[in-house]
């Protein structure tokens, strides 16, 4: 076996760690017809040896090399897997939407084709890439790696994530070239692309969010008034008078945030012209503005957002950005002074 396939076995190796051992059977081995589940079970047991992912890479790795399989195969299969791996995995990346321009003049298409089509066209633009697409859980996971002129480098390749039939896309990469984004809009039939405010790593929650935006505007409803916030007088608790209006404030968050919110990890919050509060400020600068961006980072913005309501961090009624961003269908919000 030549270095070559020495790296690239290796890096094969890299991508099954990633996988728990009851996904191999269904993620990893299709990718390897040569061998079966059966014997790699039947190998572990021979050698007395526990049912972990590492003792199985092992065995797969002697199967691998037994196969006698050439570069070009052991790199489409790589490239396979890692595909494979994101498509299970997908919510270990921070994905970044954009959205399809035009009509789309290819109603049905198979994954073949798409791979076929995204090759032909960046090889017009003289790049030569391996690209990959499986179907996983309703999604489409899609893989471009381009081919490195220099025979040790390996490149990683570039994700894409489309819904078939929906005009909305995702990538992993932030910095993506205009190549590759056209290169997948024109072989999914579409003429132009665009890149939306919206990013999150759950895939599932994002697309709901544009799909409430696409319902909401249909409706006239994408901007709506905060549910007003009827303040009640302090609780008499066993403590004394309690001014916090706790169970009330959790109760506004309930029904302004309800079950089954989409989950996403960001919100950027933007304004280009806010006056001076501070009195001292106001005084030596009454006809400054500044631009102000606050983010917020959380595992669950929604359950954070409720949490910030519940302490009464948030004013309330809330802020328009925070009452609508359900429907608003980005998560990069630039605020606007209605007055102006």
């Amino acid at each position: 076996m030549t270095s070559k396939q020495l790296n690239i076995k290796q890096e094969i190796g890299k991508v099954i760690k990633r996988f728990k051992f009851e996904e191999l059977e269904s993620a990893v081995l299709p990718v390897f017809p040569e061998f079966k589940w059966d014997k790699i079970k039947s190998k572990l047991v021979e050698n007395h040896e526990s049912f972990t992912t590492g003792h199985a890479i092992q065995i797969i790795d002697i199967f691998i090399s037994k196969a006698n399989l050439v570069n070009n195969v052991l790199k489409d299969r790589m490239t396979t897997l890692q595909v494979i791996d994101v498509s299970r995995h997908y919510n270990r990346k921070v994905w970044y939407g954009y959205e399809f321009l035009g009509n789309n003049d290819s109603n049905s298409i198979t994954l073949k084709e798409i791979e076929n089509k995204i090759k032909y066209n960046l090889k017009a633009h003289k790049i030569h890439v391996n690209a990959q697409a499986v179907e996983y859980n309703g999604l489409t996971f899609l893989a471009i790696k381009e081919e490195s002129r220099r025979k040790k480098i390996i490149t990683l390749p570039t994700y894409f994530s489309f819904l078939i039939n929906e005009n909305y896309f995702f990538c992993s990469k932030k910095g993506v070239s205009n190549e590759f984004l056209m290169a997948v809009t024109e072989s999914l039939g579409y003429q132009n692309c665009k890149k939306i405010k919206l990013m999150g790593k759950d895939i599932h929650s994002l697309i709901k969010m544009l799909l409430s935006r696409k319902a909401a505007t249909m409706e006239g409803r994408l901007l709506c008034q905060p549910l007003p916030f009827k303040r009640v007088p302090p609780a008499l608790t066993t403590l004394g008078l309690d001014f916090t209006r706790h169970k009330q404030r959790k109760e506004y968050a309930i029904e302004c945030y309800k079950n089954s919110a989409p989950i996403f990890e960001f919100l950027k919050v933007k304004s280009l012209h806010e006056k001076w509060k501070h009195k001292d400020a106001v005084e030596k600068l009454p006809n400054e503005s500044i631009f102000i961006a606050i983010e917020f980072r959380s595992s669950d913005i929604i359950q954070f957002l409720k949490h910030l309501i519940t302490q009464g961090i948030l004013t309330l009624p809330l802020p328009c950005y925070a009452a609508n961003i359900l429907t608003l269908g980005r998560n990069d919000v630039m605020l606007k002074d209605n007055s102006q």
